[in-house]
């Protein structure tokens, strides 16, 4: 989500089943952007000890599911008890 100039924000589950999720923010590569969302189901991901390159800038040449107004790169992974990645 870029804000632009504010934004209202909340969190809320409409759903029956519990909900997993990691909510990060991040300063952006300059003021005044136009507001912008984006998000991802990682539900399909094969995270067992590898790496996804999930976020990176817009500016990047990289493949990623999501794109942000910032110069950073978020992966994820899911590691096995005595697996070294």
């Amino acid at each position: 989500m870029t804000a632009g100039t504010g934004v209202a924000h909340s969190e809320t589950n409409d759903d029956q089943e519990p909900l997993r999720f990691i909510q990060m923010w991040l300063l952006p590569t300059s003021n005044g952007l136009k507001p912008n969302y984006g998000s991802m189901c990682g539900d399909n991901l094969d995270l067992t000890n590898k790496f996804a390159h999930l976020v990176s800038s817009v500016e990047s040449s990289r493949d990623t599911p999501v794109k942000i107004n910032c110069d950073a790169n978020i992966q994820v992974a899911e590691i096995s008890k005595g697996i070294d990645v």
